[in-house]
């Protein structure tokens, strides 16, 4: 059996951060990195905007920006959080800098800042429209300078190991050798990123399925806040395509409009603000001119734009334009509401840390406080890189003794076919982009807690550890943590409490028995699952509707 000091699960902005920050910090600890595709796929790369902080004092302010992260959060963000975050974001954003990021700079050299929808100022640092992609190289760049960080790709995480409310280490996949093993080690951090994927309209790419909540669910960390599920206003629309290409915030920010097919800027109707108003305003407006006029998708304008200026700020997405046939001097980009960014998660305390002792949850996958209810634009890099930094923090004070505890190791016959149920997977991405929207009903989220529940799964034989079918476990555990949370937080808003239970820990559920002080074999879990989950495949795929 391996056995590590530190596992970090993921390899965003969040996890390579937190691995570069400790191994500075101390070099006598060993790290490794999982990630289950190859190091560069993650939600980090495909941010396009920029990371948020306040780097001119004289105009801005740092609490301008606290002020914009409480209203965008609906104020049911935590105060503390968000000021120790964007006091700490100078100094991380030149950190980055330092690890060779090459942020975008002006005419006179310094870091060029864009405003974004909900920020009173312009503060979003950025590098072109790739700022994510950036990141990532950068990081994973530096991370070879450390002889004690490790990482692998296409290892699938598949549970971890606690004991006694204490963190031991991993079950692992490698999904080319088809070999699980054990890994022993004092620390496990998720950086598991959001669940994008389970909607069929998203901007995160297929990685994006939310395995890290339900990881640290059934071991006895809490879960909060997933009824936040924020989308991004404006993907390029193309049916039947996943993920949807983003178009940034940054561009409304230089002044593009949104327009429905008449040609009408609408979003006015709903706040004073237009297109720059916060991201689930401009939602909301889009969604009901979806409904109002049947349409499929509104347009975003930049005809008036001058296009010089636009394709040097925008080249990424004005190729893509380009390449889809549009051109923005006399064509308007069609665009719709996708799922996007995941505000709740594992709930963590100051240094990131869960319930579970020497279990830390970062970036996407975590609920820190600091994004409420809705995330204000660019907060989501600035948060990963400052709690990578302050989990650094908490690990390298801490005295590692890898623990005299014995594991067993299960040996199963691996099938990773993930081909075979794809008509589930489609149906949960219809049943949660239809009833799990912004502004949906108790009617419709209980419309849709029934139809996860007619969901089948393929049985197999015990001694086989299907990932397919675990993945699609996964799905529906976690698209019922979304739907019953958001059903809770409208019961509780109309003052019409029931008897339901709000779902904050998925082993209180009935898919999953509690493994807080021992652990569970894939064996076992797969029994559980083939006993729990019975139904058929027949259901038909439902439409987006208008």
């Amino acid at each position: 059996m391996e056995k590590i000091d530190v596992i970090v699960v993921g390899s965003g902005i969040a996890g390579l951060s937190f691995s570069i920050y400790l191994a500075q910090k101390r070099t006598d600890i060993s790290i490794v990195v999982y990630t289950k595709s190859e190091q560069t796929e993650s939600n980090t790369r495909y941010a396009q905007g920029g990371i948020a902080g306040v780097l001119n004092m004289k105009e801005d302010s740092f609490q301008a920006h606290i002020d914009d992260t409480l209203e965008a959060g609906g104020f049911e963000c935590d105060e503390y959080i968000v000021e120790k975050i964007i006091k700490s974001a100078p100094d991380r954003i030149l950190e980055l800098e330092s690890w060779g990021v090459n942020f975008t700079k002006d005419k006179n050299g310094k870091k060029e800042a864009a405003l974004e929808g909900g920020h009173t100022f312009p503060r979003v640092v950025h590098a072109k429209d790739s700022t994510g992609n950036e990141i990532e190289n950068a990081l994973i760049q530096k991370m070879k300078e450390y002889s004690n960080i490790q990482i692998f790709n296409h290892y699938q995480v598949l549970d971890l190991i606690v004991s006694n409310n204490q963190t031991n280490g991993v079950e692992v996949l490698n999904t080319r050798t088809k070999i699980i093993k054990l890994v022993k080690s004092n620390a496990v951090v998720l950086s598991t990123g959001g669940c994008g994927q389970l909607f069929k309209f998203t901007t995160n790419p297929s990685i994006a399925t939310g395995d890290g909540i339900v990881l640290a669910s059934k071991v006895g960390a809490k879960i909060k806040g997933m009824n936040y599920i924020q989308f991004h206003p404006t993907a390029f629309y193309e049916n039947n395509k996943s993920p949807l290409f983003l178009i940034s915030e940054a561009v409304r920010g230089a002044g593009a409009y949104l327009i429905n097919s008449k040609e009408e800027r609408f979003v006015f109707q709903m706040d004073c603000r237009g297109e720059l108003a916060t991201r689930d305003i401009v939602t909301k407006a889009i969604l009901n001119e979806l409904k109002t006029q049947k349409t499929a998708h509104v347009y975003l304008d930049c005809r008036h734009l001058d296009f010089l200026d636009f394709k040097h700020s925008f080249p990424m997405i004005t190729a893509y334009c380009e390449s889809k046939g549009i051109d923005i001097r006399k064509d308007c980009i069609p665009v719709v509401p996708a799922a996007h960014y995941q505000c709740g998660g594992i709930e963590v305390n100051e240094f990131g840390e869960t319930a579970v002792q020497n279990l830390y949850a970062l970036g996407e996958c975590s609920n820190t406080g600091m994004h409420g209810k809705n995330r204000l634009a660019s907060n989501s890099l600035l948060e990963a890189v400052a709690f990578g930094y302050f989990a650094s923090n908490d690990i390298a004070k801490k005295n590692f003794r890898l623990h005299n505890l014995t594991l067993n190791e299960t040996i199963l016959n691996v099938d990773i076919e993930l081909n075979s149920q794809n008509k589930i997977i489609s149906e949960i991405q219809n049943i949660m982009y239809n009833h799990a929207m912004i502004g949906s009903d108790i009617k419709t989220i209980n419309e849709g807690i029934q139809k996860l529940n007619t969901l089948k799964l393929d049985q197999h034989c015990n001694d086989t550890f299907s990932l397919n079918l675990w993945k699609l476990q996964n799905a529906i555990c976690l698209s019922n943590i979304i739907l019953e949370q958001m059903k809770s937080d409208l019961e509780i808003k109309s003052n019409n409490p029931t008897n339901f239970q709000n779902i904050t820990n998925l082993s209180d559920s009935v898919t999953h028995s509690s493994v807080t002080d021992t652990h569970v074999s894939l064996t076992d879990i797969h029994s559980s699952v083939t006993k729990v989950l019975e139904v058929t495949v027949s259901v038909q795929p439902q439409t987006f509707k208008q």
